[in-house]
């Protein structure tokens, strides 16, 4: 068998875009590249610098940067909320996500995922986030749709362990300080009252369920054109009733000074449907309780109070 040994194979002219050969190894050809069969490549992959880099001595791959601590990194110059895209062909109800396991390496057997799903009927529509756990521990049963765990929904709220039931999705969770705790006639306004420094309420709202409480104290009042039932104000509204009182909630009070009617102390805090105000009741060993009223205030009072109620 003959051989050809060469040095270098190059077109006499230097800039032409015809195959070089070095004998330093380097290959440079122009135009497309196209290789039938298994390639091994035993150092680092270069695409147009950064486009595309392999780091083949340390296991990394990086799209946009050769900056590599981690085994895939993926770089945006600009700030994008699709830096990379997990697509799927599937229409109607169709996934795309994102599979997770650890101290395993045999596929298939990922016990952890986050992923979309289409909800609306079609390609391109909308869809939720889903989260899902397999709790088969040293199985190898692979995590699938039946262990969703958690629900973000397109319109917005969680559910929970496969519930995808709108009415059920918890959109809402806020703690705040409510600054305006403020007693208020049903009709009417008061002339003045003064509060006095430990006046203050606080509030958690999960979902529609409102848990309000505080203290309100006045040092001085003035009636004015007030009158019928004494009020507090809330932070939300309550729901309105739709089957006999069931939005009335009652809460408890205690009353350290009260400068008013001796027999209509306030006992309860009850929500008042469809306002954002809760009244008082006074409550007699007895007497059946009734509903305090203006004319039973006096010019000074100290109520602390703790109610849960449900918004619309």
């Amino acid at each position: 068998m003959s051989r050809l040994n060469v040095e270098n194979i190059r077109h006499p002219d230097a800039a032409s875009d015809s195959l070089q050969l070095s004998n330093a190894g380097n290959v440079t050809a122009p135009g497309n590249l196209s290789v039938t069969g298994t390639s091994t490549l035993t150092d680092d992959l270069i695409v147009d610098t950064d486009t595309l880099f392999v780091d083949a001595s340390a296991d990394r791959i990086g799209v946009n940067t050769t900056a590599l601590d981690a085994q895939l990194e993926v770089n945006s110059t600009a700030s994008k909320i699709n830096t990379a895209t997990i697509k799927t062909a599937a229409g109607s109800g169709g996934f795309a996500g994102l599979a997770f396991m650890a101290g395993q390496t045999t596929a298939g057997r990922e016990k952890a995922a986050i992923y979309f799903q289409e909800t609306n009927g079609g390609a391109h529509f909308t869809g939720d986030i889903v989260f899902a756990l397999n709790n088969d521990s040293g199985s190898a049963t692979q995590v699938g749709t039946s262990d969703e765990r958690v629900r973000i929904r397109s319109g917005g709220g969680l559910t929970f362990n496969g519930d995808t039931a709108a009415a059920n999705a918890l959109d809402d969770y806020e703690e705040g300080t409510f600054s305006d705790p403020e007693i208020v006639p049903a009709s009417g306004s008061f002339a003045s009252v003064t509060y006095d420094g430990d006046t203050a309420a606080k509030y958690i709202k999960i979902g529609n369920i409102v848990h309000y409480w505080g203290t309100v104290r006045w040092t001085s009042f003035s009636v004015g054109t007030g009158s019928g039932t004494l009020r507090i104000t809330a932070p939300f509204q309550v729901s309105a009733r739709t089957s006999g009182d069931d939005s009335d909630n009652v809460g408890a009070t205690i009353v350290p000074v009260w400068g008013g009617t001796a027999t209509a102390v306030p006992t309860t805090i009850q929500a008042q449907n469809n306002q954002a105000r809760c009244i008082f009741r006074a409550t007699r060993h007895d007497a059946v309780s009734v509903t305090l009223l203006v004319s039973d205030v006096g010019t000074t009072g100290m109520i602390a109070f703790s109610i849960t109620y449900q918004t619309p």
